[in-house]
């Protein structure tokens, strides 16, 4: 699928109906005025309408000119797409084998600034898993100047494997998200306030749907915690 002149592979396995729902899906949680949105309204995203909704008072967040930037979760990669021309280097974390066959073709003409690493994200070192303190230590990665946490539910174990770079002022900027469990919007903020940074939550909730059906009453949930280092 070719979108804004980038060409991103999807699963061989998947069928075009899958595919187009996916795209829609990502589409859908990264506009402008979705909780769900990993940047500000200022921040491009693949696939997303250049148009912003009024949301001028958030604080400026996303990726910049020579940054470094960690993405966990990476799927189908949009997110590593719609920064993969600023960024200096990126490290595309995903534990699913077949979403990695996929990365490697979408990011093919990218190979001097991407690195492909087939792991989970989590609190522990093993063949299936890393850790982001692990990453950055035997990458030699000097600063992390955003992190992009989107690992169904797995996000407070993967902050608990980042203690080091996080409490060393390693890691600038992240993002994670925090839909997939109800405690994770509390638990995740406070971990992040704990160990010095500031936090912002994006206007507006997230309605879930389990077995193809609105729960009585809803699930509502708040999408994703942005953090930066406290000045």
């Amino acid at each position: 699928m070719s979108i804004d002149d980038k060409r991103i592979f999807y699963r061989s396995d998947w069928t075009e109906e899958q595919i187009t729902g996916s795209f829609n899906l990502e589409s859908m949680t990264q506009d402008y005025a979705s909780p769900h949105r990993y940047f500000s309204s200022g921040h491009y995203f693949v696939g997303v309408l250049g148009v912003t909704y009024g949301n001028g008072d958030e604080p400026d967040f996303g990726v910049n000119d020579g940054d470094v930037v960690i993405d966990a979760g990476v799927a189908e990669g949009k997110f590593a797409v719609s920064v993969i021309d600023k960024v200096k280097k990126i490290y595309l974390i995903e534990g699913n084998r077949e979403w990695c066959s996929a990365l490697e073709k979408t990011f093919a003409p990218y190979k001097d600034k991407v690195e492909i690493i087939n792991k989970f994200l989590t609190d522990k070192n093993d063949c299936d898993s890393i850790t982001l303190d692990d990453l950055i230590e035997t990458r030699g990665i000097e600063k992390v100047d955003l992190i992009k946490m989107d690992i169904s539910g797995y996000e407070m174990k993967a902050l608990r494997g980042s203690f080091k770079a996080m409490n060393s002022g390693l890691i600038d900027k992240m993002a994670v998200c925090v839909y997939h469990r109800a405690e994770d919007e509390i638990n995740v903020s406070d971990l992040l306030d704990d160990c010095g940074y500031e936090t912002y939550l994006p206007k507006g909730y997230m309605v879930l749907i389990s077995g193809g059906e609105f729960d009585n009453p809803p699930i509502v949930r708040k999408g994703v915690v942005r953090a930066w280092r406290k000045a």
